[in-house]
């Protein structure tokens, strides 16, 4: 288990040392769909529910809203990575989100909490949800 753990911690740190930095909205806002007026309500780490993502949710709008977007061309919103740690470092409840591509070109979205319901009992959690994209066949 604590190499597991460590596993996780050294793989999100490598995607923070190279990472691009992108500005950062407060969480704290209502997030509104870009198609609708609808309004979503936060978890308490301040991101839509992972089963609430609608498939048209665009990467420009996870960026906006906090998201880090890992690419070929860098990493979006690096610095919730150092939050992340500094988070563990605390012994904080914290999660971060991240979105990448598979091969083929579909989204995943994986989220990483970390729980520390007290310091005998700390442990993560991982969550992802594939949001599969129209290929054309040519």
């Amino acid at each position: 288990m604590r190499r597991r753990v460590s596993s996780v911690i050294l793989y999100l740190l490598l995607f923070a040392l190279i990472g691009t930095s992108c500005n950062h909205l407060s969480k704290s806002e209502k997030i509104k769909l870009s198609d609708s007026n609808q309004s979503i309500k936060l978890d308490k780490y301040g991101y839509i529910s992972l089963k609430s993502i609608p498939d048209d949710y665009t990467v420009e709008k996870a960026i906006k809203d906090g998201v880090i977007h890992i690419s070929i061309d860098g990493i979006d919103n690096n610095e919730g990575f150092l939050i992340f740690f500094t988070n563990i470092q605390d012994d904080i409840d914290s999660m971060i989100r991240t979105l990448q591509y598979t091969t083929e070109g579909d989204l995943v979205y994986t989220d990483i909490i970390f729980h520390s319901e007290n310091s005998n009992n700390l442990y993560f959690e991982y969550n992802e949800k594939t949001i599969h994209q129209k290929h054309s066949i040519i």
